[in-house]
């Protein structure tokens, strides 16, 4: 079964630590978090072509996720010499995601059972990003610098999978609920060097 799944949108908090080397790239190792998202969506296809209206929608579920990543940043105009407080700049990350699915509902019209609810699970898959921002230096040349960044990022934290235990009555699924677990990330932050440039 496949399903047209979306989620709802959810907060989003990260705290990272790393090193400018000056010459337009830095790096960071960052813990990023995720609220809990509902996760919900109609079939949308069978392998065996039978039509949607003879199996489940998943009516009720939810995705959160922690992940680590160890983040790069290019920022072409400081690269080039230009030390302006406005600087734009790209970013990649790899690291590792743990996917938590809470307990998941499928709901099928036709079934004896219609309503079907099953446990959650949690599991550690691959995870990588890629996203553009720009920082903004608040602080006077010869200050302590203060940068204030905004970013979009896309981030694939891997596969999320639900549990196959049923809650209550009825049979365990032929393969629980499991999805790609992806985000479209818009933030602001602030960061502070440790030491003045």
């Amino acid at each position: 079964m496949n399903f047209d799944l979306s989620a709802k949108k959810t907060g989003f908090g990260a705290l990272a630590v790393g090193y400018d080397w000056q010459n337009g790239f830095r790096g960071d190792v960052s813990l990023s978090v995720s609220g809990s998202a509902n996760v919900a969506g109609p079939c949308s296809s069978a392998s065996n072509g039978s039509p949607c209206d003879d199996h489940a929608d998943i009516t009720d579920a939810s995705i959160s996720t922690a992940a680590v990543m160890g983040n790069v940043f290019y920022s072409p105009l400081e690269q080039a010499g230009n030390d302006s407080r406005f600087q734009p700049f790209l970013v990649a990350g790899l690291g590792l995601a743990r996917n938590k699915v809470g307990e998941w509902t499928r709901f099928n019209a036709n079934a004896t059972t219609q309503t079907r609810t099953y446990q959650g699970n949690s599991s550690v898959d691959l995870a990588w990003s890629v996203g553009a921002g720009a920082a903004y230096q608040l602080t006077r040349p010869g200050e302590w610098p203060v940068m204030l960044e905004a970013s979009w990022r896309y981030y694939d934290y891997g596969t999320a999978e639900g549990g196959a235990q049923p809650i209550g009555t009825g049979s365990q699924p032929t393969k629980p609920l499991t999805f790609d677990n992806t985000a479209h990330v818009i933030a602001i932050g602030i960061r502070v060097p440790l030491q003045r440039y």
